[in-house]
């Protein structure tokens, strides 16, 4: 696990800071220096299970992480970000807002796993 560092991207490419797998779901936490952004593996019929309870509202989906297709391809991801009012955003630090960390984005997505697998035990 690395921390969140804020910071201008200048063009880099994203870090992971975690990845794992949480109640047989996985998911992979990306800083892309300016905001982090959370993924988690399942399939698209749950997007709106994810939007309903990740921050923001679900982003991303697709079959792979940005930058990391080679060890994410295979499922299918849906992910959010943390750069919405409120949020911390590196390229605009005059607003302030909430500066997530690490520990942070775990919680989070462990709890919309949470919400993701009362819904798929509901539909079993």
């Amino acid at each position: 696990m690395l921390e969140m560092n804020y910071r201008r991207a200048n063009g880099d490419a994203p870090v992971v800071l975690d990845f794992g797998e949480y109640r047989g779901i996985k998911y992979v936490i990306l800083s892309w220096h300016e905001y982090p952004c959370c993924y988690i593996g399942v399939g698209v019929e749950l997007m709106g299970t994810v939007s309903e309870y990740c921050h923001g509202g679900a982003t991303y989906s697709a079959g792979h992480v940005p930058w990391f297709e080679e060890v994410t391809r295979g499922t299918h991801w849906i992910g959010w970000d943390y750069a919405h009012s409120g949020d911390y955003i590196a390229f605009m630090p005059a607003l302030g807002g909430k500066r997530w960390t690490t520990e942070d984005l775990i919680a989070e997505v462990k709890s919309v796993i949470d919400k993701v697998r009362e819904v798929m035990d509901d539909d079993a």
